[in-house]
């Protein structure tokens, strides 16, 4: 929102490029223009609206700004921006999309490309389309469910869009929205809760897209063909094994939205139901990472989310039974061959990772042996080391992590040893070739950056002495840099006091 005042509203460039390499006098102009007039609404006096009548935007390449209308009485306007070119639109308030007044609730484009040169006179005139409709299911009634049934939404090109209000519990499902014309396509935006309690007639999931040109008042129906998704969940082709406490919930995922079903439970027979629109989904187990945090390993449940089927096709109603496959993993993690020191302190943790981003990080107590327990999902892993929160330099273990093993297969169950590595590294610190010298704040660090991996920061210099520096790192790649102390921006000390590389690059 922009307020009037004496300069102008927009950023934008006053001179293109000024080369600075001497001392030296450099005056700047600022050119503005101040732009006013007064908004119509399609072609007539815009009417009243308590709850506001939106605004009129100024955009250009380098800035942009805003000015509300008045909420009553004459719709006029006055901006003072950068002078330059820009695009003229309107932006709704948002507060009624069914407005009796008919004034637009979103945003869309007035005029493209106005030169503002020079102060001047701009009119405007806002235009506005009456949609409204019903939301059918399989060409009948919306039915009643237990909960919100969800609501229509526009999505311009622009990204600039509005949706009506929720349908309820029961009754008709219609809607009225008033829009600034333009492309956009429609959907149906559903409430997921739904399927919290079981299977509804309602799809849990967002969909139905349809382009809708908006170029007049007009009646836009909306039809939706849910499909009814059940089946079992099983273990390696048998029973999904009971646990301790719930086994996880299926996640049934588009690209623009997911839902998930109830819980599978803690025992019995492991089955879910859901309902959807056609599609193609991705079909994921959730899993519940408490089961995994006992030191009993589950019984074929898995610590991590685990993706059953990358793209499943659904277009009608049917059975689709799910097969879970996992494998328990165990084994001691070694540093430099030896076995882990217990120090009292943190031990840092196991990471596995797969191709697809999901990963699992698994503790290593801070003391007695330095082994570790999972159930993941069977696949390919990569397998890194994730340092503790306190370097401890007499520590044998590196202060960054990094990785460790990759693409290691898991498709039974077995053993797998992770052997850490690391490399002690020191230093001094010299400026300029000569011993840093004293400073009255903080002299600043060295940070060790490792390519693919965690990064950690030497202690600080102090104010005073030798600065020099101890490390153990996991051996790689590095970018070194240094980190300045801000406080010593005025100092006379020479020293940095802002951060930059010294050795390496990130590529």
């Amino acid at each position: 929102e922009c307020v009037e005042g004496g300069g102008p509203c927009t950023g934008g460039s006053i001179r293109p490029s000024l080369e600075i390499r001497d001392n030296g006098v450099f005056d700047l102009d600022v050119r503005s223009a101040r732009v006013s007039g007064v908004a119509t609404l399609r072609g007539a006096a815009f009417p009243d609206a308590a709850g506001g009548r939106g605004a009129i935007t100024f955009a250009s390449e380098e800035g942009s700004a805003a000015v509300s209308l008045p909420s009553s009485g004459p719709a006029t306007y006055a901006i003072r921006v950068m002078a330059g070119t820009y695009d003229v639109g309107f932006e709704g308030s948002g507060l009624g999309c069914a407005s009796p007044a008919g004034i637009p609730c979103n945003a869309g484009s007035l005029r493209q490309g106005v030169s503002l040169a020079a102060d001047g006179v701009l009119d405007v005139d806002v235009r506005s389309v009456r949609v409204s409709g019903t939301v059918t299911v399989h060409g009948g009634p919306m039915p009643a469910e237990s909960g919100d049934r969800g609501r229509v939404c526009f999505d311009s090109e622009s990204g600039s869009g509005a949706c009506s209000d929720s349908f309820g519990s029961s009754g008709p499902a219609s809607y009225e929205l008033v829009l600034v014309p333009g492309s956009y396509v429609a959907h149906y935006e559903a409430n997921a809760s739904l399927c919290d309690s079981g299977a509804p007639a309602l799809p849990c999931v967002d969909g139905a897209e349809r382009p809708a040109n908006l170029s007049a008042d007009g009646v836009f129906d909306v039809d939706l063909d849910p499909i009814r998704v059940s089946g079992r969940v099983t273990h390696r082709g048998g029973a999904l094994p009971d646990e301790a406490g719930d086994r996880g919930a299926l996640v049934f995922s588009t690209e623009t939205d997911s839902v998930r079903g109830r819980s599978l439970g803690a025992a019995g027979e492991a089955t879910y139901e859901l309902t959807l629109l056609p599609g193609t989904y991705a079909i994921t187990l959730a899993a519940n990472g408490a089961l995994c945090g006992s030191g009993a390993l589950p019984n074929g449940s898995p610590c991590m989310d685990a993706v059953l089927v990358a793209a499943q096709a659904l277009s009608a109603s049917g059975v689709l039974d799910l097969d879970v496959r996992t494998v328990a993993v165990s084994g001691a993690v070694t540093i430099d061959g030896a076995p882990l020191s217990e120090t009292g302190l943190p031990r840092g943790a196991l990471r596995f990772s797969r191709e697809d981003g999901a990963s699992l990080p698994i503790g290593i107590a801070a003391s007695g042996p330095a082994t570790y327990a999972v159930r993941i999902p069977e696949g390919r892993y990569d397998v890194g080391y994730e340092a503790g929160e306190r370097c401890d330099i007499a520590s044998a273990l590196p202060c960054n992590g990094g990785p460790v093993l990759s693409s290691v297969s898991l498709v039974t169950d077995g053993v797998l040893d992770v052997p850490l590595r690391a490399v002690g590294v020191r230093g001094r610190v010299t400026l300029e070739g000569a011993p840093l010298p004293s400073a009255p704040a903080d002299r600043g660090a060295l940070r060790f950056a490792l390519l693919g991996g965690g990064e950690v920061a030497a202690p600080s210099f102090g104010l005073s002495g030798d600065a020099t520096y101890e490390l153990r790192l996991t051996p790689g790649r590095y970018v070194v840099r240094w980190e300045g102390n801000a406080a010593l921006c005025g100092d006379s000390s020479r020293i940095p006091c802002i951060g930059h590389g010294l050795r390496g690059c990130s590529e």
